[in-house]
């Protein structure tokens, strides 16, 4: 995840901050910042096609509704960010089920499968 991402993760999830301004202009330019920022990891995602000028939300018909549009977009890449962010940081913390998690005196160790049957045949060895 880059810097963009990093910086929109701070920002409200419901786009109220943009929402606040009530400009149709600044939303539509955030819309479009957001998607040249981010709109790789759309790609990523398996989404074929990412409309970077916004033309699919900015009709031009009713000033209101594609305001209203942008707003609902640019919470629903944040949401997405989110949820992308808080994917892989779990991924991050996913252990493999082959894993032995040893626990002595308070500390917590993950040990490989390959090492905990290490330490099991070399206990065995010394036993015999």
């Amino acid at each position: 995840m880059g810097a963009a991402a990093s910086i929109e993760l701070n920002k409200p999830l419901d786009a109220s901050d943009i929402e606040v301004t009530q400009s149709l202009e600044f939303a539509g330019n955030e819309v479009k910042r957001l998607r040249a920022a981010l709109g790789h990891l759309a790609k990523l995602a398996g989404i074929d096609v990412v409309v970077y000028d916004a033309s699919d939300i900015l009709l031009g018909v009713n000033d209101k509704e594609d305001f209203e549009r942008c707003i609902k977009e640019i919470s629903h890449i944040r949401k997405c960010l989110q949820l992308h962010t808080q994917s892989s940081r779990r991924q991050t913390r996913t252990y493999t089920t082959n894993d032995a998690i040893l626990i002595n005196n308070n500390n917590v160790d993950i040990i490989s499968e390959s090492k905990y049957q290490e330490s099991d045949s070399s206990e065995s060895e010394d036993e015999k």
